[in-house]
């Protein structure tokens, strides 16, 4: 996660490091998630989001990036979800 950061951090023009470091932190929350820390899988989710969010929106006929953004925004809902039911 560290160097795909670090990469993307280089050059943001870069959709394609972008978007690696998004997925990268939607595998990181979804991790989190299975182990049981909600909050953090929360944050990592969030994250993925805010990543994958404008490059879902420049490049709207490729599915491949809408499908990342989606994933992503199913894993935070999910989580919210789970933290929910845990507080409950």
């Amino acid at each position: 996660l560290e160097i795909t950061a670090a990469q993307a951090a280089r050059d943001p023009a870069n959709a394609d490091w972008a978007r690696d470091l998004g997925r990268a932190e939607f595998r990181l929350g979804q991790l989190q998630r299975y182990r049981g820390d909600l909050a953090a899988a929360e944050r990592a989710a969030q994250r993925a989001v805010d990543i994958l969010r404008p490059i879902a929106d420049k490049a709207v006929a490729d599915v491949a990036r809408r499908r990342d953004l989606a994933d992503a925004e199913l894993a935070l809902a999910q989580t919210r979800l789970a933290r929910g039911a845990a507080a409950a």
